[in-house]
């Protein structure tokens, strides 16, 4: 097990490295002055999992985790997606974050030389702390969901598909 953890996490952090150099290669000049795990470690984030009776999304659909992402600051959409979610039967985990600090917003913009807000920044940490943590528990197919989605009527139907 030690070593299987091992390796997961040596993919992660590849990963990772990737995503970050990419936007390197992009975009900044020489080494940053953070990375992005770096990044990950310092945004605040509570993973809260919520099941339901006679749940069959996961079995229809081949989706291993549905993530939400919400805010702490944002109640009603937090309530409007505990909702679906009931609604629609799905077991999923609701990725509650707070605002990024700016000082890290200032990290991150200076690093990566581009100008995200703080909401653009917190969004884009909570979608790759999802995927870090994906790869961490080695989920091969997820869904992300963020939390002003608008849902289909038959979306459940065009997955399956």
């Amino acid at each position: 097990m030690q070593k299987y953890n091992k390796r997961i996490t040596n993919t992660t952090n590849m990963l990772l490295n990737l995503i970050q150099n990419n936007i390197l290669n992009n975009n900044g000049k020489g080494r940053p002055s953070i990375t992005i795990n770096e990044l990950l470690n310092q945004h605040s984030v509570s993973a809260i999992n919520v099941t339901h009776e006679n749940s069959s999304f996961n079995q229809l659909t081949g989706i291993e985790c549905v993530y939400i992402l919400t805010m702490n600051e944002t109640n009603e959409r937090y309530k409007y997606m505990q909702l679906m979610m009931e609604k629609f039967k799905i077991n999923c985990t609701f990725i509650k974050t707070s605002s990024v600090a700016k000082d890290l917003q200032f990290r991150y913009n200076m690093t990566f030389e581009t100008y995200l807000s703080v909401g653009e920044l917190g969004c884009l940490l909570s979608h790759l702390w999802c995927l870090r943590y994906t790869v961490t528990k080695g989920y091969k197919r997820v869904l992300i969901f963020e939390d002003d989605v608008i849902f289909r009527k038959n979306w459940i139907t065009e997955l399956e598909g």
